[in-house]
């Protein structure tokens, strides 16, 4: 699974910068562009893949110690607009409370590409971040979709290099990386991912951490 899912943006980086090469011929300005930013995303792409590898060899080397907390409804609005720009995004959070924004960014990005691969657009998503309303002294994170859904047991995700089981009435493309990278970093530090089925008709993928009373004001 993992050496599938590097090995497509890499094809597709070869084939557009071999397309780029002069002895092809001239190409129309628009072609040049699209080529280019083909180029310009499967990098970040790729960049990303390798990011989510490193943090699942070793997930605290990706972790940094808490240095900001700052308004976490400032920090989902800010990660939808960039991973999810073209999806309908509620943030759900108190104006009160803080989160460190970096760490955030660590644990939320890898959810939040999945959304972005496998979540029609015009899907409804909802980010949460706050106290957990049930488990006490426990910090929640939580990504949901109204896509399609995930066939059979949700919580199965959740493994070393393993793909998610079809989706509700098409094939999935797979989950990859990314719920095996949270859930890693998660237990790295004392907190785990809980998956299950969302009330918008999708995937609920909720981050729980401990609260040692630093990421609330």
């Amino acid at each position: 699974a993992v050496a599938h899912q590097l090995r497509t943006p890499m094809a597709t980086l070869m084939v557009a910068s071999d397309a780029l090469r002069p002895e092809h011929g001239e190409l129309a300005p628009g072609e040049r562009d699209e080529l280019v930013d083909i180029l310009v995303r499967q990098s970040a792409k790729l960049r990303a893949l390798i990011d989510d590898v490193v943090a699942l060899v070793d997930p605290s080397a990706t972790i940094r110690p808490v240095e900001v907390l700052t308004p976490i409804r400032g920090t989902l609005a800010s990660l939808a607009s960039q991973y999810l720009p073209n999806h309908p995004v509620e943030t759900v959070a108190d104006d009160d409370t803080v989160f460190d924004a970096a760490l955030a960014l660590r644990l939320l990005a890898p959810l939040l590409r999945n959304v972005a691969d496998h979540v029609p657009v015009d899907a409804p998503v909802r980010l949460h971040g706050g106290p957990h309303p049930e488990l006490r002294g426990t910090f929640a994170l939580v990504v949901e979709d109204g896509g399609p859904g995930i066939a059979g047991d949700v919580t199965d995700l959740v493994g070393a290099f393993r793909q998610g089981p079809e989706a509700t009435g098409e094939p999935s493309p797979g989950l990859g990386l990314g719920l095996t990278v949270v859930d890693a970093m998660a237990r790295t530090l004392g907190g785990s991912l809980v998956l299950g089925r969302s009330a918008l008709g999708g995937l609920e993928a909720a981050v729980l951490l401990p609260d040692r009373g630093t990421d609330r004001g």
